[in-house]
């Protein structure tokens, strides 16, 4: 695997977010396996943090249990997001982009609320990038 050389950039990368779905305002939680969305409580399973993995490439790590955001499985369409111990995988990369989505580093799969489902205790997939409200989430730090 190529070394990737951390650089420079906007996010702040000491302080935790709650990622916030803009639509239903419910925030990505790590509680359980799968990640959920869930009213905000602030609790540690719902921070994160950008880590660098590579230019323009993050691994994003929960406070709650020190993971990171990964694909079940790999690069899947429809695959589960889970947190899981960090190995530097490409399931484990995400760009964040400016249009509100998180998107993994290969294969164009988006951070998705699974089947626009709103309900608290949805959980989240990865589903291919088409930018609908069930892929916009927004980084708000604590």
């Amino acid at each position: 695997m190529a070394q990737c050389h951390p650089h420079h950039h906007h996010h702040h990368h000491d302080k935790y977010a709650v990622i916030r779905n803009q639509r239903s305002g419910l925030v990505l939680d790590a509680s359980d396996c799968v990640v959920k969305i869930q009213h905000f409580t602030g609790f540690p399973a719902q921070l994160w943090k950008l880590e660098d993995a590579c230019p323009g490439k993050f691994f994003i790590v929960n406070k709650g249990n020190g993971k990171v955001l990964d694909i079940d499985g790999g690069l899947k369409n429809g695959s589960n997001l889970l947190t899981y111990q960090k190995h530097g995988g490409s399931n484990q990369q995400w760009h964040v982009n400016s249009d509100g989505t998180i998107v993994s580093a290969d294969g164009n799969l988006a951070v998705d609320i699974c089947r626009e489902n709103y309900t608290p205790g949805n959980n989240l997939i990865a589903y291919r990038k088409h930018g609908g409200a069930n892929q916009q989430f927004t980084f708000q730090y604590q």
